[in-house]
């Protein structure tokens, strides 16, 4: 078992410098998700939460041997390989934290678990039913491994490094020193940065490659407390790897389908110079001709108002049954 645990951790080890956005948790609520356009985002990793889950279950069962043996250590290395220990250790601190009266986890993982945030909205549909007993053995499995392996070394993607001071666009703050960064395809990425002289104490900043390897910071946000930078880095990986899914436009609507963006800075062909266009203003001009759009279908409707026909009124009339969720199952509606 310990040759499969080293084989493990060196394929894990090797693998950190990369980044898989489907073992990334999107951190935070609907409420939230939607208010940064991260809507889609936010039900893929919902959906990929319960498919854990549903994988844990399963590959308990597949484990057992002989007469209620279970090679749970294997067990765990697989699921973990294929999700992420992030993802699986927040499946199981939920599913502790939603059973804490229940004598059968030991008092180890419950304060484990009690440690562990989760978002919980999106992990609603993670409840599993195998026996807390053996869910006790298997978290203890995935607990030991973690330490064992130092996983925490790889909690974010990208890589640890130190000694780059830099100072925000516009100045606005100054003295941040890089602590984690990743770089993604054309030369750009994120960075997390920490500062003991600056209003707030850690920040983010997405961030383009340039000529010597000098980078570019821009689009900063700050944050009084690490876990909220962390969470704003994996959030803002999701975004520029998924794109930004403002909402579902028409093609014939003359509104901009906003997504993927190819580039982020824009050629200015008058000038020769590069004009950098923020996400925030191609959602407003986005919103902008959305507007129009809105307002000249008003327009139309007003001046070639609409006859309903006999089959609609009696369809309207009708009352509209709204179907009702007594018992929330894994894999209900994504809300």
């Amino acid at each position: 078992m310990q040759y499969h645990k080293e084989i493990f951790a060196a394929m894990y080890e090797d693998a950190a410098g990369f980044v898989d956005p489907s073992k990334l948790v999107y951190p935070f609520d609907i409420e939230y998700a939607m208010e940064r356009l991260h809507k889609s985002i936010y039900h893929n990793s919902m959906k990929t939460n319960a498919e854990c889950a549903k994988d844990i279950e399963e590959t308990i069962d597949a484990s057992l041997h002989g007469n209620h043996h279970y090679n749970l250590d294997i067990a765990a290395i697989k699921v973990i390989n294929q999700y992420g220990f992030e993802r699986v250790n927040m499946v199981l601190a939920y599913n502790i934290q939603e059973k804490y009266w229940d004598g059968r986890f030991s008092n180890a993982c419950k304060q484990w678990a009690k440690d562990v945030w989760v978002p919980r909205k999106s992990f609603r549909y993670t409840n599993m039913d195998t026996n807390p007993g053996l869910l006790d053995m298997f978290a203890d499995k995935v607990i030991k491994l973690y330490r064992e392996i130092d996983a925490e070394r790889f909690a974010l993607p990208g890589r640890a490094e130190s000694g780059e001071f830099i100072g925000t666009s516009g100045g606005r703050l100054q003295g941040y020193e890089i602590t984690h960064s990743i770089e993604l395809h054309k030369q750009r990425g994120f960075a997390i940065g920490h500062s003991l002289e600056g209003a707030s104490t850690y920040a983010t900043w997405q961030f383009n490659v340039g000529d010597g390897e000098v980078r570019d910071f821009y689009l900063g946000s700050y944050y009084d407390e690490l876990a909220e930078a962390k969470q704003s880095y994996i959030a803002r990986i999701l975004g520029h790897m998924y794109g930004i899914d403002i909402r579902a436009v028409g093609r014939d609507s003359g509104v901009p389908l906003i997504g993927h963006r190819e580039e982020d800075t824009l050629s200015d062909k008058a000038n020769g110079e590069a004009k950098r266009v923020s996400v925030m203003e191609q959602i407003r001009e986005s919103r902008s001709a959305s507007k129009l759009a809105a307002q000249s279908t008003q327009h139309t409707q007003h001046t070639k108002p609409k006859q309903t026909t006999h089959s609609e009124q009696k369809s309207s009339d009708q009352p509209v049954q709204v179907p009702t969720d007594k018992n929330k199952k894994r894999g209900g509606p994504e809300l």
